[in-house]
């Protein structure tokens, strides 16, 4: 529904706004927001003259045909509300996760195919709650860092899944920050992480394996340019490194309470 709405509803009480950018190359050309979804009624600025109303709780994709070719400065408001971000239209870029620091009950963060800069830094989602997934893949210039100590207040149910995203770092200096025993999948796949952040997320989950409740959870922590957790895949009770804890991880060897896991891959190997 295209129309003005009331800068009153549009800035009170929210008046976060997330700002996007849309690159056109042509005429005629859709630039399509697949979705996101506000738990109060809002409204999207196209950057062309366009303004299109968005009544809360819409799941369905959000399209926009710009009649030139440029670059239009999309700003979405009451941006502290929005419940699910997901964008897969390469023709977007822009994206801050700075302009989300007020949200507090994301479900899904999902970027998927896009080309343009974004910056994504975890420290701008420690109120975020996510509770359902959060999902970047084949997204070479966005940039940021994923430090598990923001992480621990999400309460994720289905992946958390990163790869082909080379410019993004993930870090865990804890391993107590793993805590999602309801995660089906933790993929953090050729992110710059470093020895000691591989073997504190395996440890994490070997810790929270007898309270996980997805009968066949996936762990993936491969890529060239991921550190090789250390020790010998091999069967030892108790482990001692953490290839050893990957055995138990996959094998429940030592550690019979909870599912097996269905797979775990690191940089140079994988199980079973």
């Amino acid at each position: 529904m295209i129309g003005a709405l009331p800068l009153s509803q549009i800035r009170a009480p929210d008046n976060a706004v997330l700002h996007l950018t849309a690159t056109t190359t042509g005429a005629g050309q859709t630039v399509t927001l697949q979705q996101i979804t506000h738990s109060v009624p809002t409204a999207i600025d196209w950057g062309d003259g366009s303004r299109e109303q968005v009544a809360a709780g819409h799941v369905a994709a959000l399209s926009h045909v710009y009649a030139a070719t440029g670059e239009y400065a999309i700003v979405v408001y009451k941006a502290s509300a929005i419940t699910t971000l997901d964008l897969r239209d390469d023709k977007l870029g822009g994206l801050n996760t700075r302009d989300l620091r007020g949200c507090r009950s994301m479900e899904t963060f999902y970027l998927n195919g896009l080309s343009k800069a974004q910056t994504v830094h975890s420290a701008d989602m420690v109120g975020w709650g996510l509770s359902y997934q959060f999902f970047l893949y084949n997204c070479p210039s966005v940039t940021g860092q994923l430090d598990s100590a923001d992480m621990v207040g999400w309460g994720l149910s289905s992946w958390f899944s990163l790869s082909d995203c080379p410019l993004i770092t993930v870090a865990c200096a804890n391993s107590a920050d793993i805590v999602w025993t309801g995660i089906e999948e933790f993929t953090a796949n050729d992110c710059n992480m470093t020895q000691a952040s591989a073997e504190n997320i395996i440890a994490g989950f070997l810790a929270l394996k007898a309270t996980m409740t997805d009968a066949t959870p996936e762990l993936d922590l491969g890529g060239a340019g991921n550190a090789t957790p250390g020790g010998t895949y091999q069967a030892v009770c108790p482990p001692t490194t953490a290839l050893e804890e990957v055995y138990d991880l996959v094998n429940g060897n030592c550690t019979p309470a909870g599912p097996e896991f269905a797979s775990v891959v690191w940089n140079g190997g994988s199980a079973p």
